[in-house]
Parts: structure tokens; sequence; C-alpha cells
């Protein structure tokens, strides 16, 4: 049975990660606070969505693998069709040597960078700018497999008490997390998806035990919107990079002791969880309870945040493209990773581009795999 309101808080959120990812410097604190939270959210209805069978060894390997190949394979397709574009992204401007891109200039491939590259993408490690999202999937495939193993060993070890010591064992790795947070240690998508067990695994054990909060309680999502913003205000989060924390001079602590600062992390991480997830959720309900449009669109939306987190990157360079030819920006400006949002009017048509043409790209791909398999297959 399909939740709405679940695919109308992914719709949410996927259009948050979009707006977060257009060049503006006009709505940086909005942004700071949904940039903050929405990730956090994101994992937290990822693990609500998860399944983990520990009945017998062989239904536990069939339900992760379930999981795992369908998101690993759209990683793997996607990454390398990027990559196999890369160098025509060059000839038309959407790439630039003279571009940073997390830090790193890029250069055409030669093949040997080619064949490097596929091995990068193969093994987890795809770094091609356009699919500058693609972390998102490699972390969730580490904390369904991380999940996966954590209670296959707890219910045939521990059978009396699962749910606590699966608990604790999460919780521990979550406090790796927070450690290698305090320690500023990163292992790219690894490291990440350690903090993120918790909101993972606190939206699986909702599903899994039919927890149900009031999620349709108008006031309590409203109260809990606004603690987020707050919440936000106050602290900081960046999953990809597994930074987070209480900004201690908003709180007007400019000399925190050192048990606030060890504190800082996980303290914070659980409040923008528990207080993140009935926000985004709460009014999601309440959304559909109340809206009949704005619910249907956000559904919509919600139910192709996988096509849009693909491409929004690369319908961003349409606009781009656009802007270019009414000189509005420069060429080398075209290869700006971020959407070129030099004014509310090119953000909003930045963010129609990253939600429309993302899912227009993405059915477009999906038609010419099926067309080549129906051909393939004909051919037989």
């Amino acid at each position: 049975e399909e939740l709405k309101y679940m695919n109308i808080a992914k719709g949410w959120l996927i259009i948050f990660v979009v707006m977060g990812h257009i060049g503006n410097d006009f709505l940086t604190d909005f942004l700071h606070c949904t940039m903050t939270f929405q990730m956090v959210v994101f994992y937290f209805i990822c693990g609500y969505f998860t399944k983990i069978n520990t009945s017998s060894f062989k239904e536990l390997i069939s339900t992760w693998w379930h999981r795992f190949s369908k998101i690993y394979f759209t990683y793997l397709k996607y990454e390398l069709l990027f990559l196999v574009c890369k160098n025509l992204f060059f000839k038309v401007g959407f790439y630039s040597t003279e571009v940073s891109y997390a830090g790193k200039f890029i250069h055409p491939d030669t093949w040997i960078d080619f064949f490097k590259n596929v091995v990068l993408i193969v093994v987890g490690m795809g770094r091609e700018p356009m699919a500058g999202a693609f972390w998102f999937f490699v972390t969730l495939l580490f904390l369904i497999t991380i999940l996966t193993v954590v209670r296959y060993v707890v219910v045939n070890c521990f059978p009396k008490c699962v749910e606590l010591l699966t608990f604790v064992v999460v919780f521990l790795i979550f406090l790796a997390g927070s450690v290698l947070n305090y320690y500023d240690i990163l292992i790219p998508r690894l490291v990440p998806a350690f903090t993120m067990i918790m909101p993972f695994y606190l939206g699986y054990i909702q599903r899994e035990k039919n927890l149900k909060p009031t999620y349709n309680n108008s006031l309590l999502a409203v109260i809990a919107v606004v603690l987020l913003f707050a919440i936000t205000y106050v602290g900081y989060c960046a999953v990809n990079t597994n930074t987070f924390g209480f900004s201690f001079p908003r709180l007007g602590i400019y000399q925190p002791y050192i048990w606030m600062q060890v504190l800082s992390g996980p303290v914070y991480m659980l409040l923008l969880t528990f207080v993140g997830a009935y926000a985004v959720i709460g009014s999601s309900r309440v959304i559909e309870n109340h809206t009949k449009y704005l619910s249907q669109f956000l559904r919509y939306v919600g139910k192709k945040s996988m096509a849009i987190m693909i491409f929004h990157f690369l319908a961003f360079r349409f606009v781009s493209l656009v802007q270019y030819a009414l000189g509005k920006i420069e060429f080398k400006d075209m290869a700006n990773l971020l959407g070129n949002g030099i004014s509310p009017f090119w953000f909003l048509m930045n963010l129609i581009a990253g939600v429309v043409l993302s899912i227009a790209f993405y059915w477009m791909v999906e038609k010419a795999i099926e067309k080549i398999k129906c051909v393939s297959s004909c051919s037989r």
C-alpha cells in the first residue's frame, strides 16, 4: 500500500536538495536550514522502507540483495553513462579545465583514465562531477549492508534481547561516526554511513514494529517545523563530509568546555533526526489531508526523487546554455557544477529544470535501455 504522505515528504526533500545545489546569494540562510536536515530525513525515510528478513540465511541474503542490487546497478548505470559522456561534456562547455569540482580540477579522459575511472565506479568510488549526488546511493548501500549484518548476528546469537542489543550496536556505530566527526577523520561514503545508521535505524524500527506517531496532528507538525528551523539555525550538518554539531557562537558560547564539544555532534544529530522526521513527515501528512493539488504534485515529485537526484546537475547545464545564449553568463560559467542562480528568476528556472528536465531525461534513458534490451532479445 502506498503511503502518500511519505512520497509527499520525499517530494519536499528532493526539491530542497535541488534548491541547495543552485548557486545563489539571496537564499543562503534558508538553504542552510534545509540543507542541514534534508539528507538526515531522507535516510530516515529510506530506513522506513527497508525490509530485513532474518528468518533464514537464505531469506536474509535474498532480501538484502534485492534492495542492494537495485540501488547499486542504478548507481553503476548512470555513473558509467556520465563517464562515457565526459569528453562530450568538455566539448560542449558543460565541463571545463578552468573550473574546480569539489576542490579538484578535471580534464578530458584518455583511454587509461577512462578504464581507471570504470574500476573506481565499480567499487563505489565514482567521482564524476555530473553525478555529484551519487555519494548518497553508495552510503545507502553501506547502511543497508551494515544493518543487515547487525540484525542477523543479533537475531541468531542473542534471540532473547534482539531489539535492545540491535539498538546498542547501532548506537555504538553511531558514536563511532560522531568520534570521527570530532577528530575530523573522513573516509568518503563509508564514515557518513556510521553516523547515518541512527536515523536509518530509527526509520526502520518504526516500520518494523508498526510504531505510528500521530503525524496527522497539525499543531504538533507546526511546532516541529518551528523547532526544526531553530535547531538548524544553531547548528550545521553536512552528511557527505560527516560534519555536524552545534554552532556554539550562535548559542552565545564562545569558549565551550571539552565535554560540550564532545557531546555536540551526537546530541545535535539525535535532535535533528527526531524533530526533522516529525516536521517533514508531519507537515506532509497535513498536506495530504488538507490540500489536493499540492499533495498530488509533491507525491509525483517524491515518486521521481531518484530521477531528480540523478539528473538535476545535468538539467542545470541546459539552463546555463540558455543563459549563455542570452549573454547572461560567460562561456566558462556554463561549466559551474551548481546552477547559475544569478537572480530570483534564474534560480526559479534552475529549480524547474532540476525537477522537470531530470524526470524527462530519466524517462528517455530508461526507454532507450528498454528498446535496446527489446532489440537484443528479438535478435536472439
